[in-house]
């Protein structure tokens, strides 16, 4: 497995390549120093399992270094581990395609729940920003999903709370084929095909306000 850690602070970025051993065994993990750095070694590395990247770095601005590394590994999941506790950077990283957004304040097990999660199909949405709006219940009920179970409900809050379908099964006492068949009725009702865009159409429709 070979992961991409991307970060102008050589302390910090050995310290995330040393962590990062600890997602399974056998990771090689790719150092860059800057944008260049990443994207060239974005391009060279076409089986990137995985890319953690700082968004302040040098030689390109922040959100235009990690629009065109996600526009060059395509295929490559994109978590931006960053300085920036701003929910306006935090939801403009999401919004641009990256599956995860970390604050580095945050702690090496949080850390590392996160990349797991990422690894394994998940997207991970900082609490801060579950938390940042709030919701105002839709003024014409007609909006509401009524076709959403209360059982599809639960997986949809529990998704919200960034939550891999493994741990969504085991909470709910389901089979993890039973929450996938859970996430795509979900998926199909609210018109979505990733887990932010329904997490946002629910908020936006007040589907959390209780």
């Amino acid at each position: 497995m070979k992961i991409l850690i991307a970060d102008d602070h050589a302390l910090y970025r050995g310290a995330l390549a040393q962590i990062v051993q600890q997602l399974a065994e056998g990771v090689t993990a790719l150092e860059a120093h800057d944008w260049n750095s990443a994207l060239e070694l974005g391009l060279q590395h076409s089986d990137l399992s995985l890319a953690v990247l700082d968004l302040s770095m040098p030689d390109m601005e922040s959100f235009e270094g990690l629009e065109r590394f996600l526009e060059c590994a395509q295929f490559t999941p994109v978590v931006v581990v960053s300085a920036s506790e701003s929910v306006q950077d935090m939801r403009r990283a999401l919004d641009a395609g990256a599956m995860g957004y970390i604050a580095k304040s945050e702690s090496t097990p949080i850390l590392l729940r996160a990349l797991g999660l990422v690894l394994s199909g998940g997207i991970y949405i900082p609490p801060r920003l579950l938390q940042s709006r709030p919701v105002v219940p839709p003024k014409n009920n007609a909006a509401m999903p009524r076709e959403l179970t209360p059982q599809q409900v639960k997986v949809l809050r529990a998704i919200a709370q960034g939550k891999s379908n493994k741990e969504i099964a085991q909470e709910m006492g389901l089979s993890v084929a039973t929450i996938k068949a859970h996430t795509g009725a979900i998926f199909k009702t609210l018109n979505v095909s990733k887990r932010f865009e329904a997490i946002r159409t629910a908020e936006s429709i007040g589907l959390f306000a209780d």
